[in-house]
């Protein structure tokens, strides 16, 4: 009896394994930074399918040798970068965005850094009965997750989001509306 359930005991625990899908921002990299905050003023162009974008972070340096930060932004074209308003040198990779932090900087205190960018989104935001010709669909834009829309930082933080979208529609979000602006 004994043996029967150490056996049994041997086979569930060496027979649980994990399995991922394909997902590029389940790798996390050493953490370098603490972002505590994102303000993103996002554009929706539904007739382009493409989101314009930008995006303050805010954050502080956990050790004093950083010299980067990396961002997942698969497919996103940048327009500008700034460090507390300065602006810094960054490049893409095929998913992320490497943005050079400054070398004079008080590595103490809090830290904004703000992109701008445009993206056709291939993932995570979907465009939905757009391109209906019958005009039969419900029209809608729904996000999975902000990794194709939003350059994205794998931290704990709170967000602002304020969207400019067509007035014909509503935009809904989890999170408290503070309000809504007619503009031209």
């Amino acid at each position: 009896f004994f043996i029967g359930i150490t056996w049994l005991l041997t086979l569930t625990v060496q027979g649980q394994s994990l399995c991922y899908d394909d997902d590029p921002a389940r790798f996390i990299p050493e953490k370098l930074v603490d972002y505590t905050y994102i303000e993103a003023h996002i554009s929706v162009l539904e007739s382009e399918q493409r989101v314009d974008g930008k995006v303050l972070f805010q954050f502080i340096e956990i050790r004093s040798d950083v010299d980067s930060v990396v961002l997942l932004a698969p497919g996103f074209i940048i327009k500008a970068v700034s460090v507390d308003s300065n602006q810094v040198i960054w490049y893409l990779t095929d998913q992320h965005l490497v943005v050079k932090l400054p070398r004079k900087r008080n590595t103490k205190k809090m830290h904004i850094l703000e992109i701008n960018y445009t993206v056709n989104p291939k993932s995570d935001l979907y465009f939905i009965g757009w391109d209906d010709s019958s005009n039969t669909k419900r029209k809608q834009i729904w996000a999975h997750r902000p990794f194709g829309w939003l350059p994205f930082a794998n931290d704990r933080l709170t967000m602002d989001l304020y969207f400019t979208f067509n007035q014909k529609y509503q935009v809904f979000s989890n999170g408290e509306r503070k309000s809504v602006v007619t503009n031209n």
